[in-house]
């Protein structure tokens, strides 16, 4: 999967503390999966949603992050 920008991350995550070390963890687990289709993702993680925009190719999006480790 391809992260976007972890630099918008680290500021979320500099502005709110209590939520570095799960979004550290998430997106350490992002960067190394081998998910190839969107039904793996969910395995990994079941509230995600796959997001449609026009002449794009589709987004995943979690609505929860899972506590993993960092």
């Amino acid at each position: 999967m391809h992260v976007i920008s972890k630099k918008t991350l680290q500021a979320f995550w500099r502005r709110h503390r209590v939520d570095e070390k799960p979004l550290r963890g998430w997106f350490v687990r992002v960067k190394q999966s081998t998910w190839n289709n969107f039904a793996e993702l969910r395995q990994d993680f079941p509230s995600a949603d796959q997001v449609y925009i026009h002449a794009s190719p589709p987004l995943c999006i979690p609505t929860t992050l899972p506590n993993t480790p960092s």
